[in-house]
């Protein structure tokens, strides 16, 4: 090994199929929900957004400002005739040897951004240096 005192990232694909995050916290993080709590009884970012006056009526999410649905979009997309768009898939992302004290998923987001569109992001628990990433195909 070359590197020797490097991070050296280890990313596999995880068995799973889609990552289930119930919290956007600094352990978990859905950014197609930002709704949801973040377990420790602190506003969610679209309670934090009406308290400030901020409010788009009728729409719900970050996303949702694009205006259109997702289902409607793939109908359109397949009629269109753009490839991979109608039938795309989640891939779930395995990644090992991550420094523990330094990982968020915010950090996880930005890096594995540059190579395609992160959904969700979960440090594991009882192997903090482990984190599932799903991406969208």
């Amino acid at each position: 090994n070359i590197y020797n005192a490097c991070c050296t990232l280890r990313i596999d694909f995880s068995k799973l199929t889609s990552l289930n995050v119930k919290y956007n916290n600094d352990k978990s993080r859905d950014y197609t929900r930002p709704d949801l709590p973040s377990g420790d009884s602190q506003p969610t970012l679209d309670q934090t957004m009406a308290a400030f006056g901020f409010s788009v009526p009728g729409v719900h999410g970050a996303l949702a400002p694009l205006g259109m649905q997702s289902a409607a979009a793939a109908a359109a997309a397949s009629r269109m005739g753009i490839p991979g768009f109608a039938s795309a898939a989640n891939a779930v992302l395995l990644v090992s040897n991550l420094n523990p004290e330094r990982v968020t998923p915010q950090c996880l987001f930005i890096l594995f951004g540059v190579y395609g569109d992160v959904q969700r992001v979960k440090i594991l628990f009882n192997k903090k240096e482990n984190a599932l990433v799903q991406m969208f195909d």
